[in-house]
């Protein structure tokens, strides 16, 4: 690993255009505080278990966090309290170094007896770590709750914007049913109805859908592409170490290309339309209003 750090360092570049896109790309990705004028990066000192970064559910996973190293603490106390004020002995328990064969008679039966005489405070020490995990866990679940409550409160997500069809008919891909749900939910509720977004039944065709997604991506990427073409991207020459450091790296990223039929010539027109028009419709759907008033109406 040092190594291919070390060679990673001293490569030369041979491909300036991609090296700029993809640290502009890294750096659209990094979160930004877009309360601030520039919308300028997280601070390291952030609260992460009071600034609401990335959402929720990263701010709850940090007080989870928290939440285990709190319980670990208890359990350690609990332990070093009994050590310290019931016997010393406890510090020393499967921690002897065993010797002589005469040595290690006289270490089992100071083991034994002293294994028997204090196993009331094993029990003792259970007991507390039982019941205080149970009540921890009590409080720690109402914390959880109410901290998800105010922070749904305090934020406007897509969720307050939008309600949950159930028990739909399963009704084929051939009418415009997210166009009918939503001209009949408007009418049903008197509200504004930005969209509909039907829940489709796919999962024996997933691998057909999963491919034309990656076609039509690559298509887009090659339309947005800004590179000009008389640039070489053709790495230079390279030694035999590096080569197959390259040439691994091309593997574990997935960018050695595929020698396989194109998904262009598999999929033209006819086959992309007769493949949607074949899926069916789940019994969900979501609807999303202009307004959380109205979806909370509705």
């Amino acid at each position: 690993i040092v190594l291919w750090l070390v060679d990673m360092a001293i490569r030369p570049i041979w491909n300036p255009k991609g090296l700029e896109e993809g640290l502009i790309s890294r750096s659209r990705m990094k979160i930004r505080n877009y309360d601030t004028e520039a919308a300028e990066l997280y601070p390291l000192g952030t609260n992460l278990h009071q600034t609401c970064v990335a959402g929720p559910g990263m701010l709850m996973h940090f007080n989870f966090q928290l939440a285990v190293i709190v319980w670990a603490v208890f359990v350690a106390l609990v332990w070093m309290a009994l050590a310290t004020f019931v016997d010393a002995d406890l510090w020393r328990l499967g921690t002897r170094k065993y010797g002589t064969p005469r040595d290690n008679c006289i270490l089992v039966a100071w083991g034994y007896e002293t294994q028997q005489r204090l196993m009331w405070t094993k029990m003792l020490f259970l007991w507390i770590v039982y019941i205080g995990t149970m009540v921890m866990l009590i409080f720690y679940g109402i914390f959880q709750w109410r901290k998800h409550q105010s922070l749904d409160i305090e934020y406007k997500t897509i969720k307050d914007f939008a309600l949950v069809l159930m028990g739909l008919p399963e009704l084929p891909g051939t009418r415009s049913l997210e166009e009918d749900l939503k001209v009949a939910v408007a009418a049903w509720s008197g509200e504004t109805v930005v969209g509909v977004s039907v829940a489709w039944r796919f999962k024996d065709k997933s691998d057909d859908i999963d491919e034309l997604m990656f076609m039509n991506l690559k298509q887009r990427l090659a339309e947005c592409d800004r590179e000009p073409t008389d640039v070489d991207t053709t790495p230079p020459d390279m030694n035999a170490f590096r080569k197959f450091l390259w040439t691994t790296e091309q593997k574990v990223f997935g960018l050695v290309p595929e020698e396989s039929e194109s998904p262009a010539a598999k999929w033209d027109t006819p086959a992309i339309k007769g493949l949607l028009l074949g899926l069916k419709s789940s019994e969900r759907a979501v609807v999303v209003f202009d307004t959380e008033e109205a979806a909370e109406s509705g």
